[in-house]
């Protein structure tokens, strides 16, 4: 569930994005205007079709209708350095599936020999195929005084 914004303030933040109105802390300048951080955090997950063609994140709207990156000119990180896909980023330039598959393998795979176990092979399969795979990654409760939070899967082993 996503967190509420907080309230609009003009004191504050006294230019208003140029997507919502609301006066919040301007992260980006599009061609329409500066964006605060909740309208970009929505860009990065907007998807659907453009005008143009192209399936993937639509950041912008042009005359009502969904804009692509290239046909929109919003300059916007989305391409995963691992596989090449358009999607939101988690961490050192990956993309939620493949974050999860590096710590699947990291986690499975046996430090001395370098080797995942056969009988691990499927279960990793699994994880990695999950729909929503930022909860594999996602983290959890801290485990105790002064303990780093840990994704779902590293509490595991």
């Amino acid at each position: 569930m996503a967190r509420p914004r907080k309230p609009s303030d003009p004191n504050q933040w006294p230019i208003p994005c140029g997507r919502c109105g609301e006066h919040h802390q301007i992260v980006a300048n599009w061609p329409d205007g500066g964006v605060c951080g909740y309208c970009y955090q929505q860009a990065k997950r907007t998807r659907g079709t453009c005008v143009c063609g192209h399936e993937g994140v639509l950041p912008r709207r042009i005359d009502g209708q969904p804009a692509c990156r290239r046909c929109s000119g919003v300059k916007l990180n989305l391409d995963c350095k691992t596989c090449g896909a358009e999607d939101e980023l988690y961490r050192g330039s990956r993309c939620w599936s493949c974050e999860l598959a590096a710590l699947v393998d990291q986690l499975f795979t046996n430090p001395d020999t370098g080797v995942m176990a056969a009988e691990l092979v499927p279960v990793a399969a699994a994880l990695k195929s999950m729909k929503r795979s930022n909860i594999g990654t996602s983290t959890g409760p801290a485990c105790g005084a002064g303990s780093r939070r840990s994704s779902a899967l590293e509490r595991l082993g």
